[in-house]
């Protein structure tokens, strides 16, 4: 039985290989050269810890969110990793206009539960007070 309580905070150092199990979980049919490793979260975390975001079921993460603020021109497209610094996020700036949700991902067996939704009002509430008009 699962349990119904599903609570979000921000993530943590030692959630990254929690995070990383999610991620196999959550895109099972994904190559495992497209699954994250421990070095490119570990990179978004300190880059802007207040845009990550796991969801726990007790202890267990059943899901998180990556965000990072960046500059955007109306104008452009611009790729994933144009956006994102390749997953390093080395875009992050902490003046930009828009709170771009980089990654999200709920483990399939807790999936219909609304997690999505709390993991990006956290992301939303990081961005409350700043210059990032997107929010």
């Amino acid at each position: 039985m699962l349990s119904s309580k599903v609570s979000v905070r921000r993530a943590k150092a030692q959630d990254i290989p929690a995070i990383i199990e999610c991620s196999r979980a959550a895109y099972a049919d994904y190559a495992e050269e497209h699954i994250y490793d421990e070095r490119l979260y570990g990179m978004q975390l300190r880059v802007f810890p207040e845009g990550q975001f796991v969801a726990l079921a007790g202890s267990r993460v059943v899901g998180y969110a990556t965000s990072l603020i960046i500059s955007l021109d109306d104008d452009e497209w611009y790729t994933v990793d144009e956006m994102t610094g390749a997953a390093t996020f080395s875009t992050h700036n902490v003046l930009g206009d828009t709170l771009y949700g980089a990654d999200i991902a709920v483990d399939p067996e807790f999936r219909r539960r609304g997690i999505p939704g709390c993991s990006t009002n956290g992301a939303g509430r990081c961005c409350a007070g700043s210059t990032c008009g997107a929010w």
